[in-house]
């Protein structure tokens, strides 16, 4: 019997694991954007997606949440960025998708570990964090960006920041929930 309850447990954490990584990841944040070179500033309300390593929708809207300011769809290989005032994108991912619109030099798998926190130990990352934990901050080594969080970003009122010599973004989680079930139309293109 205690053999039975052992074997379910780990089958129940493989379970648990794999809705971790495969299932559907989605965050509400308030997000606000500082513009260095024309020294503006711009705030608004993210909704994030995110199901396994490679596929991300991401809807900004006022502040409000009224209108639509744009999004960024990733669907494996394949993007499409809309945003207003911006010519949109739709084609292949390449590591530049982003930077146009965020004037931050980071990449669409980099961008993924934003909420993740996880795979900044790659090469061109230095993170500080100890063994067990989410990393608290991470220093590109070849570009000029510094990202750190306040917490995980599956907890509410966790906070995101991204510096880099043109713009800063800041992410603070509002919502956070793990569904299990897969959306694939959220994906679509």
């Amino acid at each position: 019997m205690i053999l039975s309850a052992q074997l379910g447990c780990q089958q129940l954490s493989k379970r648990e694991s794999s809705v971790q990584k495969n299932g559907l990841h989605y965050w509400s944040a308030k997000i606000e954007f500082i513009n260095k070179l024309k020294n503006n500033r711009q705030s608004g309300l993210a909704k994030i997606y995110i199901q396994g390593e490679d596929h991300l929708r991401m809807d900004i809207m006022d502040p409000f949440g009224f209108v639509k300011i744009g999004s960024v769809v990733v669907n494996k290989n394949q993007a499409k960025v809309n945003f207003l005032k911006q010519t949109p994108y739709e084609g292949p991912v390449y590591d530049e998708m982003l930077s146009d619109m965020l004037k931050v030099n980071i990449t669409v798998k980099d961008f993924f570990s934003l909420f993740t926190q996880n795979d900044f130990s790659k090469k061109n990352w230095k993170c500080d964090k100890s063994s067990s934990e989410a990393p608290h901050s991470c220093t590109h080594l070849d570009q000029e960006i510094t990202i750190s969080w306040s917490g995980s970003m599956k907890n509410v009122g966790a906070l995101c920041t991204v510096n880099h010599s043109r713009a800063d973004i800041s992410l603070k989680v509002k919502d956070y929930r793990l569904i299990e079930e897969k959306r694939d139309s959220l994906f679509s293109l």
